[in-house]
This record gives C-alpha cells, sequence and structure tokens, in this order.
C-alpha cells in the first residue's frame, strides 16, 4: 500500500499534538524537520489527516510513489524517500514535545545549529542572482541600455572586486548564477537534500530582517543585509565604485 507523508518544521510541532490520536500514523525526526507518514484511504490521504495538516504553517503533504516523493497537486518529484528512523506517532511526540524546549534532531531545538546539506536538484528554477566580477559588470553598465537596469538592484564587495546583482532578466554576464526566493539564494541546480522552507532556514542562520542569505554548493553561508544593494543604474555604479568607473 502506498503511503502519505508530512514534513513539519520544528517551530510548529506543538500544532501536530492533534496527530497522535492516529495510532496507524508514524513519526521520525531530521534536520528541524518532523515527518509524519500513513497509509492512504482509498487512494487517497484521509480528510481528517488533511484537516490537522492545515492548522500547521508551512506543513508540506507528499505522496511517495516508487521510493520518490511527488508534493501534493504538483507532478513532478521533489526527490528521494527519506531514510529515516520511523517510530509510532505516539512513542516520538512523547519524546519531541517537551515542555520548555522546541525539539529537533535527537534532543535538539530549534535554537541549535543543524545540517542543511545541498543536493542536486532535477527541478529547473530560473536565476534571478548573479555573482561576477567587478570589470564584467562595469563593462555592462557602460553599453547596456538604460532599460535593462530597471529591475535590478547590485551590490559591490570591494575586497573581492565581486558584485551581486539581483533581479531579472539577469545581465548576459559569466558567473555564479543562483535562484533566490524569500531571502534565501541557492546555486541553480541545487536543492535541499530534505525539503525545509525559506522561514526555517533564515531562522537556524539567524539571518536578520532584509538580509539575504547566499548558499554556496557545499552549504556554506554568507549573510548580505539589505543595506548593501542598490538600484541599478549608471550614477549608483559611478558612487558605489568611485574612480573606478568611466563613461
Amino acid at each position: 500500500m502506498t503511503d502519505w507523508l508530512a514534513s513539519i518544521p520544528d517551530a510548529h510541532l506543538d500544532l501536530a499534538a492533534g496527530l497522535r490520536r492516529y495510532s496507524e500514523l508514524r513519526a521520525a525526526f531530521s534536520a528541524g524537520f518532523v515527518w509524519v507518514r500513513g497509509p492512504l484511504l482509498n487512494d487517497d490521504v484521509p480528510e481528517h489527516i488533511r484537516q490537522e495538516l492545515r492548522k500547521i504553517p508551512h506543513a508540506q503533504l507528499y505522496r511517495v510513489e516508487a521510493g520518490n516523493l511527488r508534493p501534493e497537486n504538483q507532478h513532478l518529484h521533489y526527490g528521494a524517500e527519506p531514510s529515516l528512523d520511523w517510530v509510532a506517532i505516539d512513542e516520538a511526540f512523547t519524546v519531541a514535545l517537551p515542555p520548555t524546549a522546541l525539539p529537533g534532531t535527537l534532543g535538539q531545538t530549534i535554537s541549535e545549529k543543524v545540517a542543511l546539506n545541498l543536493v542536486r536538484s532535477g527541478v529547473e528554477m530560473q536565476a534571478n542572482l548573479l555573482v561576477t566580477s567587478q570589470d564584467l559588470w562595469l563593462d555592462y553598465i557602460r553599453s547596456c541600455p538604460a532599460v535593462r537596469l530597471v529591475r535590478l538592484t547590485f551590490s559591490h564587495d570591494a575586497t573581492t572586486e565581486q558584485v551581486m546583482v539581483r533581479g531579472t532578466p539577469l545581465p548576459p554576464l559569466p558567473g555564479a548564477r543562483y535562484h533566490q526566493s524569500n531571502g534565501v539564494a541557492l546555486p541553480c541546480g541545487m536543492g535541499w537534500q530534505l525539503p525545509v522552507d525559506a522561514t526555517t532556514v533564515r531562522q537556524l542562520v539567524a539571518a536578520g530582517a532584509g538580509d539575504l542569505v547566499l548558499f554556496a554548493a557545499d552549504a556554506s553561508y554568507e549573510l548580505v543585509p539589505a543595506r548593501c544593494f542598490v538600484t541599478a543604474s549608471r550614477s549608483a555604479v559611478r558612487l558605489t565604485l568611485g574612480e573606478q568607473y568611466h563613461d
């Protein structure tokens, strides 16, 4: 019989207590999440389960198909079914819901650092952030039509002489391309090993309001404050790069 799976952020696990009533369910823990699984009923997720999951922000429901996860109401698979240690849900939640701490993997709380692992993804996402060299950006700014800059912002790192350009369409320049959503940027072609939403990621890395969290392929990251980005224009480049800019 095919199962359904649901991922629930640790930060909202207290809202999942109602699921303990259903003895057929099992649960397991991964980085920043509790996973719940159960059997389909008449090839569908039981309505009482759906009602419980609707109460939980950012809970994600999946179908298990031939060892892969397919998000509910989507046609493409997200990735392989996670390999986890499943236990009866009442046993898992008894351990996972201490009165004074939010639960996490093996007793960790959400405030502790947990592993965020990136893997190759088959899901194509549009690039909307580019890291390129200062010189390539300057050459582009000097010659491109002003209309191409209207939807772009940029930041400049004087130490590395690199420029981060954000928006669409991106300039046709060599460099590293990322997909940014809700303030979290991942290299194009990469995705989380296990599903995790941007809100949880930002909480785990202690990102401030408006900060951009830029991840490398090895899951290392840097925080770029919102104040570092300015609207792309020739005058802004002149002010930012000073004497290095020449018309």
